[in-house]
């Protein structure tokens, strides 16, 4: 019988991982040659030579404002897939947006704005370290014509931590970001 043997800190990292998967802080990249693949919705593809950036707004104002000082700093625009009700409870922070110029897309909620915190005060990776495990999967998946969707929730403090990374990564790889073809509101 074999018998695997874990220490307590590796046990709260893997499950700190696997939460951290499960609550969709991981980011999701769809391949365009599969649309709704890994559980986004179809989306027109990006030009070859470019990938598509994408932001998932389901709830919470706190984290958008940290990625939009981001795409700033980048000189680059996303798209920001947000729901209604968001954009009708933040309507400053939806406009902060367009006037940015990034398109801004209603959509229904897809995520559970009463999921947990990621791991008790103290416990699991720092941000650092869950923004490079965030940064190293969507580099990984990314392809070019693709589409990197990120969440932009309030329990997603990694995604703008993670951001300046995967923008200078893919523009190392030759790759325009930009936002998803087609007009948002």
């Amino acid at each position: 019988m074999f018998v695997l043997r874990v220490s307590k800190a590796a046990l709260a990292w893997k499950l700190t991982v696997l939460v951290v998967l499960v609550s969709g802080a991981l980011s999701f990249v769809m391949n365009p040659q599969q649309p709704g693949s890994m559980g986004v919705l179809p989306t027109a593809a990006p030009a070859p030579d470019a990938v598509a950036l994408a932001f998932d707004v389901p709830w919470g104002e706190l984290e958008v404002p940290h990625i939009l000082q981001v795409l700033a700093a980048h000189g680059t625009h996303a798209t920001f897939e947000a729901d209604p009700a968001w954009i009708q409870a933040y309507p400053d922070l939806a406009r902060r947006i367009r006037r940015a110029g990034h398109p801004l897309v209603a959509k229904q909620q897809t995520a559970d704005p009463d999921i947990p915190a990621m791991a008790p005060a103290g416990r699991g990776p720092s941000l650092k370290e869950r923004a490079r495990f965030v940064a190293e999967q969507a580099l990984e998946m990314a392809r070019p014509g693709g589409v990197i969707r990120l969440p932009a929730d309030d329990l997603s403090p990694a995604t703008a931590e993670a951001l300046p990374l995967i923008l200078e990564r893919l523009r190392a790889r030759q790759l325009s970001v930009g936002p998803l073809p087609g007009d948002g509101l």
